[in-house]
């Protein structure tokens, strides 16, 4: 589990990286699903630590719908947001085992999978133009290669 926290972090640095240099403000959401990972995922946290890490994706959530940022920047990072909560609900325990987490054998891994690969039909649709290759084309598949290293690792916690 906790190989899988920290290849998680990994993929939030490269998602934050891909913000850089001068706009901190768009590293919030990663910084921020971070916490709300290891609220849903530490043992100590637990029983309140994954309905407070799915508040806190929602208000990440809302203060992205309500972004002034154009077009398919906007609705990337509302991809990454949506599938992040997506995964840390699935660790909440049915109502015939209380008290205890998901695994493959409760049936979640095909849902997680299903999560990652809607993100990728959403972040393919709305991925930057096809213009030049620039910083901005660089740095905008850092950001997706962090967040598939951050689903990835989500969906692996879940098996």
């Amino acid at each position: 589990m906790t190989a899988h926290l920290a290849v998680c972090g990994v993929g939030a640095g490269l998602a934050m990286a891909g913000h850089f240099p001068g706009r901190p403000r768009l590293w919030v959401p990663h910084a921020l699903g971070v916490a709300a990972m290891l609220l849903a995922w530490l043992p100590a946290a637990q029983p309140v630590g994954t309905p407070v890490a799915l508040l806190g994706l929602g208000t990440v959530l809302a203060w992205q719908l309500s972004s002034r940022r154009a077009g398919g920047a906007r609705w990337s990072g509302v991809a990454d947001t949506v599938a992040m909560a997506a995964l840390i609900a699935l660790t909440i325990p049915g109502p015939a085992h209380p008290g205890a987490g998901h695994t493959a054998t409760d049936g979640t891994l095909p849902y997680a999978v299903a999560v990652v690969v809607v993100w990728l039909a959403v972040r393919h649709r709305t991925r930057p133009g096809t213009g030049p290759a620039g910083s901005g084309r660089v740095l905008g598949r850092l950001r997706f290669c962090g967040g598939l290293v951050m689903l990835t690792a989500m969906t692996a916690m879940l098996a």
